[in-house]
């Protein structure tokens, strides 16, 4: 026959050492589980917002994925000859290509260069090409020439208000109000 074993019984003391140390890391595990879902989600959403706002993909994206924008939203590339027949088509006429890298010393405007368009301003009598809008090219990466652009960013420019010019140059009464003409922007300049 069988004989019951004797078992000393564990202190309730030394079950409740145990039982604090398990129960933190069951809290930190949950609490590292939720705030790896909460990023997750934010991240998602964030992601999705920026694809409705800007279809276009990213640049620091296509620079390290060459590819990429083909599948995404189809973004051309385009030649000079192209860029300019789609002025022409538009009535616009291209200004001189500012190559921004040579503009500042920052690594992240190389292979950018800015365009400006004109819009030929009637009825008019001097400075009759102005700035309608600015467009920011790029290069694609690894690429030797730069016959091939890819459009990055339209920027659609207006002058500024003749009263409010009038009113910077005059020292008198600030009463005064000019026209609302809008004075034509005619060249780019170099900030430097």
């Amino acid at each position: 026959m069988a004989q019951p074993v004797k078992t000393s019984p564990v202190s309730r003391h030394a079950r409740q050492a145990v039982l604090p140390w398990r129960q933190w890391l069951r809290l930190s595990g949950l609490t590292v589980l939720l705030a790896g879902a909460g990023t997750l989600v934010g991240l998602s959403l964030w992601t999705s917002v920026m694809v409705i706002l800007r279809p276009q993909p990213p640049r620091w994206l296509v620079q390290y994925w060459p590819g990429f924008n083909y599948r995404w939203g189809d973004v051309p590339v385009q030649t000079l000859a192209e860029i300019e027949a789609e002025l022409d088509t538009q009535q616009h006429t291209a200004g001189e290509w500012l190559d921004l890298s040579q503009m500042s010393d920052r690594p992240e405007l190389v292979g950018l260069k800015l365009l400006p368009i004109f819009e030929t301003r009637s009825p008019c009598t001097r400075d009759c090409e102005a700035i309608v809008e600015l467009r920011l090219y790029g290069t694609q990466p690894g690429q030797q020439t730069s016959e091939q652009l890819q459009l990055l960013y339209q920027l659609p420019v207006q002058g500024p208000a003749e009263s409010e010019v009038m009113q910077s140059l005059s020292s008198g009464d600030a009463s005064q109000q000019g026209s609302t003409y809008q004075l034509p922007l005619t060249t780019p300049k170099n900030p430097a």
